[in-house]
């Protein structure tokens, strides 16, 4: 239900945990957002985990007595130095982006608005693969070990747009709320083999069409 990954940004080294069970498992995000000791056992195991970023699938919870919930969780993170995202992602978004503007609209943005800067998601991260298509969603009929790699690039591209609509959503979105000091950032995961030049899984032509990408 937890899964903690490291990351080397220059001389410092971060540690996120990714946290998406909504049931069936003793620490599912509900059952723990309920439980003052759940709570402070999995923050004592994110301190422990030198953790400093938490990314969780909290969109069905941010309305009503759950809202109120999660708020008290950022509180408490907010006591240990722990940012907050909200993670989201369907592969289906690169075909249709229609779910993900409504839950930014909806429910996020709402919520953002309800609560206090330290009540509040840090920001959002995206996480949202086109390399999981499988044809199996009527949004998107692709899939993606079947498609060239034009094909694959033109479907990266619509990433990169759904990437920049998300952008703009969330400075909109800052410039509705009245504090200052607490940009929401966007974080957006890429697979490493993205950058691939030479392999058989390569999908740019050169390093210039590749970077420009970037």
């Amino acid at each position: 239900t937890l899964s903690v990954a490291r990351a080397q940004v220059g001389s410092e080294v971060r540690h996120g945990a990714f946290w998406w069970s909504l049931s069936g498992h003793s620490y599912s995000i509900p059952k723990v957002l309920r439980s003052g000791v759940k709570r402070r056992e999995l923050r004592e195991r994110l301190r422990a985990l030198k953790v400093d970023r938490l990314y969780t699938f909290a969109q069905p919870l941010m309305r009503g007595a759950q809202a109120q919930r999660l708020r008290r969780w950022h509180r408490e993170l907010h006591r240990d130095h722990i940012a907050s995202y909200l993670l989201l992602g369907s592969p289906v978004w690169v075909c249709d982006a229609s779910e993900l503007t409504a839950l930014l609209s909806d429910r996020f943005s709402p919520f953002q608005k309800g609560g206090q800067a330290h009540e509040r998601f840090r920001g959002v991260y995206l996480d949202i693969e086109p390399h999981a298509l499988r044809a199996d969603d009527d949004r998107c009929l692709y899939r993606w070990d079947h498609l060239t790699a034009t094909q694959k690039r033109g479907l990266l591209y619509r990433l990169l747009q759904v990437v920049i609509d998300t952008h703009s959503a969330l400075n909109l979105l800052d410039e509705q709320i009245v504090e200052r000091g607490h940009e929401m950032r966007l974080s957006v995961y890429l697979p490493a083999w993205l950058d691939h030049l030479h392999t058989p899984d390569a999908l740019w032509k050169s390093p210039r069409q590749r970077d420009a990408f970037y």
